[in-house]
C-alpha cells in the first residue's frame, strides 16, 4: 500500500502492478504512478465533500474497481458508433436543461444513465436527430477544399 493525499487527506492506495514477465520495473513503477494520479484526481470531489466525505473503505472499493480507459459516469465506452454517441450527447444536453428548469440536481451517474436510456428511446428522435447531424458532418468533411488551397 501507499499513503497518497487527496484534498489534504491521506488514503492508503493499493500497489496494483509490479514487475514481471510482462512489464519491466519502470513500467510498473509508471503505471502505479498514473494509477495512483487517476485515482486522486477521479477522488478528489468525493474527499473534499464537506457533508459526506469518502472513507477508506470507499476509496478503497474506488480503487477495486478502477479500470484505465473506463469511463465511471457513463459506464463503459459507448461502441463505435457515432449516431448513438451523439444521440446520447443530445439527450445529455436536454436532460441537463430540464434539471436546470426545475431547479433540480442529479449526480453525473444519474444524468449518463439516462441520456443513455433517453438516447435509445425512439419516441423521441434522438437516434434520427443524431443520424442527421452526423451525416452533415460526414458530407462536411468530404467536401472539397481546393478553393482554400489545402
Amino acid at each position: 500500500m501507499e499513503t497518497i493525499t487527496i484534498a489534504g487527506r491521506p488514503f492508503q492506495a493499493p500497489i496494483r502492478y509490479s514487475a514481471g514477465h510482462v512489464l519491466s520495473e519502470h513500467e510498473a513503477s509508471a503505471l502505479n504512478q498514473t494509477f495512483h494520479e487517476n485515482l486522486r484526481n477521479n477522488f478528489a470531489k468525493r474527499a473534499k465533500d464537506s457533508e459526506n466525505p469518502g472513507s477508506q473503505e470507499e476509496f478503497d472499493e474506488y480503487a477495486a474497481k478502477y479500470e484505465f480507459g473506463a469511463r465511471r459516469a457513463g459506464g463503459p465506452r459507448a461502441s463505435g458508433d457515432p449516431v448513438l454517441a451523439e444521440a446520447v450527447r443530445l439527450a445529455t444536453a436536454d436532460i441537463k436543461a430540464a434539471l436546470k428548469a426545475k431547479n433540480r440536481e442529479a449526480s453525473k451517474e444519474q444524468i449518463a444513465e439516462a441520456a443513455k436510456t433517453l438516447a435509445q428511446r425512439e419516441d423521441k428522435g434522438y437516434m434520427e436527430r443524431a443520424r442527421t447531424i452526423v451525416e452533415a458532418r460526414k458530407v462536411e468533411s468530404e467536401d472539397d477544399l481546393s478553393d482554400l488551397g489545402i
